[in-house]
């Protein structure tokens, strides 16, 4: 219980330091020879001040006892303080939910189910929640849902609740087949994108308006006709001329390059605004560009790619 301060100096006359202490009264304890001129040896931390008389830089190597224990305590208090604050900071981070997990195959739902978990209160800085009532939760959302989602899983991951969804698959609608595919309009035929029929053409033929392209029946080898109906599109290189007009207006300058590209997209607009996605325009060479007085004149040739089964 006695509280001890460990020294060791360095002295060339251990018997004459001796003799000071006592006449300064200080005692000292188990006093040990580590080598020719160092010693070590315990006493009371009250005699710092003594001993610091009669030794030269005195080192304390360490301090021992109950006195050592209630010095370090104040004197290491925000340590201490900072510790008991770390703990009980643990205590509340694990116990309590600080991140939501958000993850499915529709980000677009994203907003719909974090909307719904804070609903039924699944939200930052919450309490930790049992695997039992995540259970309930995910079946009312599940079913407050049906129509956006067909699956959702909620689970517990440390202090972070996972919830993963897929987004409610719609069956695809029958396939409607259709008779034969014949040409709507002239080409080069560049490929074909049939699921049924009967191709009666190939790559690079050229068709007219009318032609049979895809036939709805299929010969067997005993030489006979199943109707299989057909389903696809037929693309071919199509071309067009389109002429376009503009005129000045009263004062207005002419800049030929404006003007030019104005036309131009024009034309562009006119020959794709009925095209699907696998349909382009594949070249375009301007024919004329000229200006008479006032009046602008284009005419663009175009080569495209159509599906030339639809009307």
């Amino acid at each position: 219980m006695k509280s001890l301060d460990l020294y060791e100096v360095v002295v060339f006359d251990i018997c004459n330091s001796i003799n000071q202490l006592k006449a300064n009264q200080v005692s000292i304890y188990k006093l040990t020879k580590i080598d020719s001129y160092t010693y070590q040896f315990l006493a009371s931390p009250y005699c710092r001040n003594r001993i610091k008389k009669v030794f030269i830089n005195p080192k304390i190597i360490k301090s021992v006892g109950l006195f050592h224990i209630f010095e370090n305590f104040f004197k290491f208090k925000t340590t201490l303080i900072a510790l008991i604050f770390s703990i009980v900071l643990f205590f509340l981070y694990s116990n309590r939910i600080w991140k939501i997990n958000i993850s499915g195959n529709a980000r677009q739902l994203y907003p719909l189910i974090e909307e719904n978990l804070k609903k039924n209160q699944i939200k930052i800085g919450m309490s930790k929640i049992s695997n039992e009532s995540l259970l309930i939760i995910e079946e009312k959302i599940l079913y407050d849902l049906k129509d956006k989602i067909e699956w959702l899983e909620l689970r517990n991951n440390g202090s972070a609740i996972t919830a993963k969804f897929l987004i409610k698959r719609e069956s695809n609608p029958p396939v409607l087949l259709n008779n034969s595919l014949y040409a709507t309009k002239d080409g080069v035929i560049y490929a074909f994108d049939i699921k049924n029929g009967e191709k009666v053409v190939k790559i690079n033929d050229y068709v007219k308006k009318g032609d049979l392209l895809v036939r709805d029946v299929v010969t067997t080898d005993k030489n006979e006709d199943v109707y299989v109906g057909t389903y696809g599109a037929v693309y071919a290189y199509t071309w067009y001329i389109v002429d376009l007009n503009y005129s000045l207006k009263e004062n207005e300058p002419y800049d030929e390059v404006e003007i030019f590209s104005k036309l131009l997209m024009q034309a562009r607009i006119d020959i794709s605004k009925n095209f699907d996605k696998k349909e382009s325009i594949q070249k375009e060479n301007v024919l004329i560009f000229k200006k008479e007085g006032k009046m602008i004149s284009m005419r663009v040739h175009f080569t495209c790619i159509e599906d030339i089964t639809k009307e």
